[in-house]
């Protein structure tokens, strides 16, 4: 009897291992979005990690030049425009990378600068879809794409060279070719830390951009290719929008195939600066390759990071009142709150 009865509890009822497995779907619905939540908070802590590895590159750089780079050197934007971040790249820990760039000359105790404006055409680099880690936000896809061009700025090859996910402030100055703006990183020549005098600590230094794998031309916020408003060049704040007249549509387009962010040793506006004009995530626009309204943008969700002047990261909201993110893009308008 005791045998018979013992016999009969020795499995489950077909109920009974229903149950147990809705219980353990139903923990797994719980736990996935908690898990999903402390990969991307990861993601994005790396990427404040790279940013700031890149700040303090730049105080590095500071210390050894006493300026920042120049956010780039060259004849144009469009000839032989080197950027901020080759002159930064050996205070990065790439040092074997800033001696490929063969083409140089140097201008005593300083960085380099260019030969002429057929610079690319004598890099004799090649390296296409090279990926500098520390210029490349963790949350953009491995496999991103590289862009269709048959010839990178002479260089004989095709694809993508070393993407770029950070960018510098321009302040809100929308022409990059300007000698003058109200940022921390300008056209042909570096500016010392004392040149914010509202104070390093509440200037932007640099911030980041979404590099999206989805479609080569896709880009959080960008309008279609129009006349953007020029802002006078010392503008009164908040900025007035320069895309409030243009269709947004999400998209970016210069010639059909180039990119934001593609390469980080060229100086166009959309490979490596930004303006402070719209928060994080807002609309951007473009009218020629040194005259646009790049807005920062993420991969993580409700704003993105930006360095300060002193070292220093915020994760800055796509809700910020834009006059306040106008003041924090300009080194000298008086206003420290």
């Amino acid at each position: 009897m005791n045998n018979s009865s013992r016999g009969k509890f020795c499995a489950f009822t077909l109920v009974e291992l229903l149950v147990v497995i809705t219980i353990i779907g139903v923990l797994i619905a719980l736990l996935l979005p908690a898990v999903q939540s402390s990969r991307l908070a990861a993601k994005r802590m790396s990427c404040a990690n790279s940013l700031k590895q890149l700040a303090l590159g730049l105080h590095n750089y500071h210390d050894t030049y006493r300026s920042l780079p120049p956010l780039y050197i060259g004849p144009t934007q469009a000839e032989g425009a080197l950027s901020w971040c080759v002159h930064l790249l050996p205070f990065v820990e790439q040092q074997a990378l800033f001696a490929d760039f063969d083409g140089l000359s140097r201008r005593a105790g300083g960085p380099a600068m260019l030969d002429s404006d057929t610079f690319y055409a004598t890099l004799g680099i090649g390296r296409t879809g090279l990926r500098v880690s520390t210029y490349v936000c963790p949350s953009v896809s491995a496999t991103r794409p590289v862009m269709s061009t048959t010839d990178v700025f002479g260089l004989g090859t095709s694809g993508e060279f070393a993407p770029l996910s950070y960018k510098a402030s321009t302040g809100t100055d929308i022409d990059a070719e300007e000698t003058v703006n109200n940022g921390m990183f300008q056209a042909l020549r570096g500016l010392r830390f004392d040149d914010a005098r509202d104070g390093v600590s509440n200037v932007y230094l640099m911030s980041e951009v979404a590099l999206t794998s989805s479609n080569p031309t896709a880009f959080v916020g960008f309008a279609a290719v129009g006349s953007v408003k020029r802002l006078p060049q010392l503008p009164t704040f908040p900025v007035a929008d320069p895309c409030s007249e243009h269709h947004v549509d999400g998209r970016y387009h210069n010639n059909g195939t180039d990119r934001q962010g593609s390469y980080l040793h060229h100086g166009l506006t959309h490979y490596s600066s930004f303006q402070a004009i719209n928060p994080p995530n807002g609309p951007s626009c473009y009218e020629s390759a040194s005259v646009s309204a790049v807005a920062t943008s993420s991969l993580h969700s409700g704003g993105a990071n930006h360095a300060l002047g002193d070292g220093s990261i915020h994760f800055v909201s796509c809700n910020m009142d834009r006059a306040v993110y106008n003041r924090c893009g300009a080194r000298d308008d008086g206003e420290l709150d």
